[in-house]
């Protein structure tokens, strides 16, 4: 049984590694990557325009305890968790469920569903890019002209930052279109603006 656990790692390891591989290779439209821009500080910062929407991440077991994910009841009220908890029930991962902005200055809230990261071996990556791809689709579907992501991701632990950016990129332009005008991706420090911005300007 061991065997055969670590041989499907491997095997969707490989799998991934394929997916990526394709996806680096397409080459972007100059116009679709001039709607995006890069915000250095948080998603509140930009929020308060008409026909806004911004996403965030829970796990499946709807954990508030990101960095983002435990300031979003502070900044968008309480009643988001109150209405977060009775819909979404036993959530996968790659699943986007929105929510009216409450008090968070946003037209709508998305919230993607993501497990904890594991080097990408069970199948996070795809999720993750699922999760980006259903935001703007739905944004898309009731005339969202603008949304905002957070840039997550860590160095050398959990979900290194320079794989987060390119599958977060993926995400977003296998979904980009009108109405949407503009994506913001808030990032919170420097080397994520930095990883951001190599990765757009060497696709």
């Amino acid at each position: 049984m061991v065997i055969a656990i670590k041989a499907l790692r491997i095997l969707i390891m490989f799998s991934s590694i394929a997916n990526g591989l394709r996806l680096r290779k397409r080459q972007i439209p100059q116009q679709l990557k001039d709607k995006i821009r890069l915000h250095h500080g948080s998603v509140f910062d930009v929020a308060g325009a008409p026909g806004q929407g911004m996403m965030f991440f829970l796990t499946p077991q709807k954990r508030w305890d990101g960095p983002l994910a435990e300031k979003m009841p502070i900044h968008a009220g309480e009643e988001l968790r109150v209405q977060a908890d009775l819909v979404i029930n036993h959530p996968k991962p790659g699943q986007v469920f929105d929510f009216p902005g409450f008090e968070s200055g946003f037209d709508k809230i998305f919230i993607g569903i993501l497990a904890k990261w594991d080097d990408g071996i069970f199948f996070e990556d795809r999720e993750l890019v699922a999760c980006y791809r259903e935001s703007i689709l739905k944004a898309r579907s009731i005339g969202l002209k603008h949304i905002v992501f957070p840039a997550l991701g860590k160095d050398k632990t959990d979900f290194p930052h320079i794989k987060f950016a390119r599958l977060a990129l993926n995400g977003i332009f296998e979904a980009l279109g009108d109405p949407v005008e503009r994506i913001t991706i808030a990032c919170a420090d420097k080397r994520m603006m930095d990883t951001y911005k190599k990765r757009l300007e060497g696709n």
